[in-house]
């Protein structure tokens, strides 16, 4: 389910970015994002199937993306200028589907790994003179 997940995911948005995205899908995509990962996660966790480091890496990660988004909307009044990196998104993804069919020693580190991969910025870039 959870490969099935990133894999949806991945192809919600290819499609979304050929037809054009909408204010509303963008914040609900990162919405269901976080949602789907972290309750994929709390549920490997629980049937023991997803390590302490990786529960902590996954709880890290978005607790930096939580406040980089807080820093711009209210430290700059807007929109964070931040979008994930996919080979991330994939690093992430596959460890924990790994961890989560018992294959915690593949997947942990895996998942770290993509939990560490930074965000990339999607602000303009100031060219230099």
């Amino acid at each position: 389910m959870i490969a099935l997940g990133g894999a949806t995911d991945w192809l919600d948005g290819t499609l979304a970015r050929r037809s054009g995205r909408t204010r509303l899908g963008r914040d609900l995509d990162t919405t269901a994002d976080i949602a789907f990962f972290s309750a994929a996660a709390i549920a490997a966790h629980r049937a023991g199937r997803l390590t302490r480091l990786g529960a902590w890496a996954i709880g890290a990660r978005h607790a930096a993306g939580l406040a980089l988004s807080l820093t711009a909307v209210f430290g700059r009044a807007r929109r964070p200028a931040i979008r994930a990196r996919p080979w991330g998104a994939l690093l992430r993804v596959a460890g924990l589907a790994l961890c989560a069919a018992g294959r915690e020693r593949a997947g942990t580190p895996m998942l770290v790994a993509g939990c560490a991969v930074p965000p990339r910025s999607t602000a303009p870039q100031l060219s230099p003179a």
